[in-house]
């Protein structure tokens, strides 16, 4: 087991990591905005799916090929960016009847959460943050405790991600109300979050850009 303080240090670094919005974040806000908070709370259970794939990927090693296959993470990258796009796309499409409210769209379960799914599995660079951020609070990088500490440190990822990520999905939710009132307000908020979607697409295109000398 990770010692108590170690513990405890992991809790606070990582809770404070999440707090702040990030790719996972701005992806449910979205989806609340735009379909309320089913929509949210559905998108939450996908990428809490997706993080727990990154953390057995960490555990077991096998993100550590993006270390040494540079085209993998490259390929990844902009399927994840292409992905997003076809998001933004789908959500500018949808228009209301002009002599009908505005209601958000309910989309079947299963698409909610298989799209956050994607969102965060065609992310490269979680499994990165997976394979340099748990082992700094394993005991043993070479024992053979080493799986089961990443393990257990990356399932309290987990939980605390969509801890954090079900507190903004409720909190979009809450906004999305006024969005809905009319079929112009409405379309206003398809463009909100067709954008937040394109505003994550761009950090992700820029991670993969070279710096600049």
């Amino acid at each position: 087991m990770v010692d108590a303080a170690v513990l405890g240090a992991f809790l606070l670094v990582t809770l404070g990591i999440l707090i702040v919005p990030g790719p996972d974040v701005l992806y449910v806000m979205a989806r609340s905005l735009g379909q309320g908070r089913r929509a949210g709370l559905l998108s939450v259970f996908g990428i809490g799916a997706g993080v727990l794939v990154h953390t057995v990927l960490a555990a077991v090693g096998l993100s550590q090929l993006f270390h040494h296959v540079p085209a993998a993470y490259q390929l990844v990258k902009y399927a994840g960016v292409a992905y997003l796009g076809y998001l933004a796309i789908r959500i500018l499409r949808d228009r209301p009847r002009a002599d009908a409210p505005a209601l958000p769209r309910h989309d079947p379960a299963r698409r909610l959460v298989g799209q956050a799914f994607l969102t965060n599995l065609l992310n490269p660079k979680a499994a990165l943050f997976f394979v340099a951020f748990l082992p700094q609070f394993t005991r043993d990088l070479s024992g053979g405790t080493l799986f089961f500490d990443m393990l257990a440190l990356g399932l309290l990822v987990v939980a605390l991600s969509m801890m954090v990520n079900v507190a903004y999905a409720l909190l979009a939710a809450r906004v999305s109300v006024a969005f809905h009132a009319s079929p112009r307000a409405y379309r206003m908020q398809q463009w909100v979050s067709a954008s937040t979607l394109g505003i994550i697409a761009i950090i992700a295109i820029r991670a993969t850009l070279p710096a600049e000398p």
